[in-house]
């Protein structure tokens, strides 16, 4: 009897512990946020990129873009 209590407390530590563990597994550094704003979860840089301008003609194109980055 005191060796099967001992076995399946032991076995249901491993469980609680190996849950506990894969809770923490952060596996998605950038969080998508509103108006195409993105940050990373790791460090806590946003980045946010927009374009202002857009010249199209034919064999050339031009594209004016606003990057801002914190840090």
């Amino acid at each position: 009897m005191n060796r099967l209590f001992l076995f399946s407390f032991t076995v249901l530590l491993l469980i609680a512990a190996s849950t506990a563990l894969l809770a923490q597994n952060l596996t998605k550094p950038l969080i998508s946020g509103p108006a195409g704003i993105r940050v990373n979860s790791f460090t806590g840089n946003m980045f946010y990129q927009r374009g202002d301008l857009f010249i199209t003609e034919k064999g050339f194109s031009l594209d004016v873009m606003f990057v801002d980055r914190s840090r």
